[in-house]
């Protein structure tokens, strides 16, 4: 399970880092990484950490756990620090970032009734990022 808990540490390291256009092309940098996974592993953990690419007008959209790890020098510690919401445009350079909105508490987005007020947010809470 460790293994595990590694690889989507590194899943996570990698989307956050840059923006990444297909599954093969996450496999390929983790491979790079040292992880060498089948497509079907690598489906199941983004699925399992709920990342997701979905279709809209505008572009894309999904959402994306946000995990504070190590906190207080434990390495150990993994608290739950709410999600982003992201909003994706195609370029010819691939899929970017088009906005970006913090929410302080998960809920899956299949359990529209139990979703908590959206936190309002400041200029320097909501992260954007253009390409």
């Amino acid at each position: 399970m460790a293994n595990k808990r590694q690889r989507h540490d590194t899943i996570l390291e990698i989307i956050g880092d840059r923006v990444v256009s297909s599954q093969e092309d996450l496999r390929k940098m983790l491979l790079q990484r040292g992880w060498d996974v089948t497509q079907a592993t690598l489906s199941r953990d983004l699925r399992e950490l709920r990342l997701a690419r979905v279709p809209t007008p505008e572009g894309a959209r999904g959402t994306v756990n946000m995990l504070m790890i190590g906190l207080g020098g434990d390495p150990n510690k993994i608290e739950h620090d709410g999600y982003y919401e992201d909003t994706y445009e195609k370029t010819p350079q691939g899929w970017r970032f088009k906005s970006r909105v913090h929410h302080t508490t998960w809920v899956p987005p299949w359990e529209p009734w139990s979703r908590p007020a959206r936190r309002a947010t400041t200029p320097a809470e909501q992260h954007v990022n253009s390409s």
